[in-house]
């Protein structure tokens, strides 16, 4: 890894000093800012960084990375590595654990790959425990480029919006965190709610399905799924906080709900799945109570006795797993008469947690690659949705950032005059 570091050094020392240059000739400015950081073994090296003036060349020179020119000779002399934790200043050093300080701080941290990706739902000693313990060249190369693929479609700038419209559909701008706490919330109130996640393919139903996008615009909860929603969010200069999805927020939900009056009823799934996933939740937390289950496979003339036992069960949460749009306009119709105070619009959440279909290891959520994963791995079901849908998606994300841009050319024209 060493040696990495160093070619990394020796070779991007003389190109971004070229580039450096040119700019220069062109106008650019720049200081030299120097911090004091901690290196391997608690030592201490003056860190040099190029901080750029206001001007046109600016941006373009930090969009080349041309800030990190004097970190190469740090990479060089081995005081920074490519990859590793955060650099940090002597202060805040004293209060990270003995492995870190062992370790050399890296110009990409596996922390700061998942703040790109909207991942980023552990905390940050969290990730470099488990980075210090596997460790390897490959490793580190992995993380290079999954730095890479994150910051093509994420963005560590969020809105400060409340809501961010997407295609028509308001999404909360949350976090993972800031949901669950909602929900639970939710729950202790007297009024019913129903919680929605969507993704691309759920703008793309909406879009098509007045009933469905009708449901999804009154749902109490809206939250953005996926590296789609994301990408949307961005292109029209909106970028939501965080990628709330349903698998990641489920057992932070399960956990916030132990020991609480409160119980889960799951409805939905093929027959046998809605009841391993009642055992997943009792086998890992087992002070959050299961008020019962049922599969999604019933006829309409059972449907009544279907809401009944719901009703029996008393359950104060449902999570409806129909996938969409039959799920949130089944909530919308009958969460009143089930009795629970939240229902959730779950899809094929039940499926992960019930072991019948793996999810997709950390590093390709870490590159915005999940969907590649089940697309491989059910080709067939999901080659319309993820094949033609995506492109559907991404045309609709570019002509609403386009009418973004117009619109906010025309509010100028206006204050111009």
């Amino acid at each position: 890894m060493r040696i990495l570091d160093f070619v990394a050094g020796a070779l991007g020392l003389p190109l971004f000093s070229l580039a450096l240059g040119l700019l220069s000739a062109l106008g650019l400015r720049f200081d030299v800012k120097e911090t004091l950081t901690v290196t391997a073994g608690a030592r201490l090296f003056w860190r040099r960084r190029l901080v750029f003036r206001d001007g046109p060349l600016a941006g373009f020179a930090n969009r080349l990375g041309l800030a990190h020119t004097l970190d190469c000779l740090a990479l060089m002399r081995g005081h920074l590595a490519l990859v590793g934790p955060r650099p940090l200043p002597p202060l805040a050093a004293h209060a990270v654990a003995s492995y870190r300080i062992a370790l050399r701080p890296g110009l990409v941290s596996p922390f700061a790959v998942r703040q790109w990706a909207h991942i980023a739902y552990d905390s940050e000693e969290a990730v470099d425990f488990a980075y210090a313990g596997n460790r390897s060249w490959r490793g580190d190369l992995g993380i290079l480029v999954r730095s890479l693929l994150a910051r093509a479609h994420g963005s560590v700038r969020a809105s400060s919006l409340d809501r961010v419209e997407i295609d028509g559909i308001p999404v909360d701008n949350l976090t993972l965190g800031d949901a669950v706490g909602r929900i639970v919330g939710f729950l202790d109130k007297p009024q019913h709610r129903v919680v929605s996640f969507v993704n691309a393919d759920c703008i793309n139903k909406a879009a098509h399905d007045e009933k469905y996008g009708s449901a999804l615009r009154v749902s109490d909860l809206v939250l953005g799924d996926g590296v789609g929603v994301r990408l949307f969010s961005r292109l029209i200069g909106e970028p939501l906080r965080e990628n709330v999805n349903g698998t990641d927020l489920f057992p932070r939900l399960c956990e916030a709900l132990q020991g609480t009056s409160h119980s889960i009823y799951l409805l939905g799934g093929l027959p046998g799945v809605a009841g391993a996933v009642s055992t997943w939740i009792q086998s890992t937390y087992p002070r959050c109570r299961v008020a019962g289950f049922y599969d999604g496979y019933f006829s309409a003339e059972e449907e009544r006795e279907v809401i009944r036992d719901i009703e029996r069960s008393k359950p104060t949460l449902i999570l409806v797993a129909f996938g969409a749009p039959r799920q949130e306009i089944w909530l919308r119709e009958n969460l009143a008469s089930t009795g629970a105070k939240v229902g959730i619009g779950v899809g094929g959440l039940f499926d992960f947690f019930s072991g019948r279909i793996p999810r997709a290891p950390m590093w390709m959520r870490e590159a915005g690659l999940e969907w590649v994963y089940r697309l491989s791995r059910e080709p067939k079901r999901l080659f319309w949705r993820y094949g033609p849908g995506n492109v559907e998606f991404l045309g609709r994300a570019l002509w609403a950032a386009f009418r973004r841009q117009l619109e906010r050319r025309r509010l100028v024209a206006r204050n111009a005059h």
